[in-house]
């Protein structure tokens, strides 16, 4: 603690202006080797310092944006209660995350340091406002990071300048006494400089490489890959007999269909074709059904009338998504009320339940051979 006068005890300090700052040290560009300080400062009447505090930052991660919200904290532990506190601080990201609250620092690298701020600011129900300000503005020379120089803002005046100041002292003071000596960190240095050297030397090599000549790649005449046969060849080339309607290729003979934009269509025109047997009047036996990429499974003994395909065992029909036949068949024992009714219905020579029309009185405009 630095004070020109006895300071107040730690948790009654007066409200007022505060001014708070972070430091990185001697080695603050190297992470391996920082060690970061905070430092708070408080003027008199006279603008100058009045009181303050400094200690280096503790815990493994040392980084100036901490050091900078430490001191916030450590600002409102030892205020007094319901205490009314302007704070002034030249780390932008750190004033701009806490005035967007609560919720938004929760989701920040330093979140357990916001935390314990708004606990104090509530449990201690203090009204804080916090301010930021460029760093060095006593300097003229002073400059930004992109090099443009830096402009003084309207709220800032310059007793302000002047408080930032001794807080930036305080803060390079207390990174001086954390700072690690110099027989510990001069090896990490060297090998630093060696391995930059390294890096400039090989991208200096490859830069100053001659330029490779690159010859051209002739494509030699090959065989159509079978997987490169496009579709309406394969389609012509198969043993089904197709045709398409609203993009789905549809066998006429084993009743088999598949979206026209499927990946296994090729593998539906190269597989064999098993016409449909007729068993009774306008009835036929399918075996296995294609649907886009589904297959029924073996044991269902799939037949059609009058284009509607239907297991003989369980009464499902076959429809687009067709979720009740790729499983194997429950049979006529297992047989459940709604299939029972379609096989009913189809025995009848009606619609079965859930069907407007018979398939085959669709007019025949609707269909293109491929």
């Amino acid at each position: 603690m630095l004070s020109r006068n006895p300071p107040p005890p730690l948790g009654s300090w007066p409200s007022g202006v505060y001014y708070g700052d972070g430091s990185g040290g001697k080695y603050g560009e190297i992470p391996q080797a920082r060690r970061c300080g905070s430092g708070l400062a408080y003027l008199n009447t006279e603008n100058a310092l009045d009181f303050g505090l400094y200690y280096p930052l503790p815990g493994e991660v040392q980084t100036v944006p901490r050091a900078e919200l430490s001191i916030l904290v450590t600002l409102v532990e030892i205020v007094e209660d319901k205490a009314t506190i302007v704070y002034f601080g030249d780390n932008k990201q750190v004033v701009d995350l806490f005035n967007k609250g609560p919720n938004a620092c929760a989701k920040a690298s330093n979140a357990d340091l916001y935390k314990l701020l708004f606990k104090f600011i509530h449990d201690k129900q203090i009204d804080i406002t916090v301010y930021w300000m460029p760093s060095h503005l006593n300097n003229p020379q002073a400059k930004t990071k992109k090099g443009k120089p830096k402009i003084r803002p309207v709220w800032v005046h310059d007793y302000d300048i002047i408080g930032n100041n001794e807080a930036d002292k305080l803060a390079d003071r207390a990174a001086e006494m954390a700072e690690l000596p110099s027989w510990l960190v001069e090896p990490l240095l060297e090998n630093m400089y060696i391995t930059r050297s390294i890096q400039l030397r090989i991208a200096t090599i490859v830069c100053n490489l001659p330029h490779r000549k690159h010859n051209k790649k002739y494509c030699c005449s090959r065989a159509p890959s079978r997987d490169c046969e496009s579709k309406q060849q394969a389609l012509a080339k198969s043993m089904h007999d197709t045709v398409t309607t609203n993009s789905v290729v549809k066998c006429v003979g084993c009743l088999s269909q598949i979206h026209i934009n499927s990946p296994k269509l090729l593998e539906f025109a190269r597989s064999p074709c098993t016409p449909c047997q007729t068993i009774a009047y306008n009835t036929k036996s399918v075996g296995q059904v294609r649907i886009r990429n589904q297959v029924s499974h073996p044991s269902h003994d799939i037949l059609s009338y009058r284009n509607i395909q239907f297991c003989n065992k369980c009464g499902y029909m076959v429809k687009r998504r067709m979720q009740n036949l790729i499983q194997p068949c429950n049979g006529s024992d297992n047989r459940s009320i709604h299939g029972q009714r379609v096989l009913d219905s189809i025995a009848s020579g009606t619609l079965p339940p859930g069907v407007n029309f018979w398939p085959d009185l669709r007019p025949h405009a609707e269909h293109a051979a491929v």
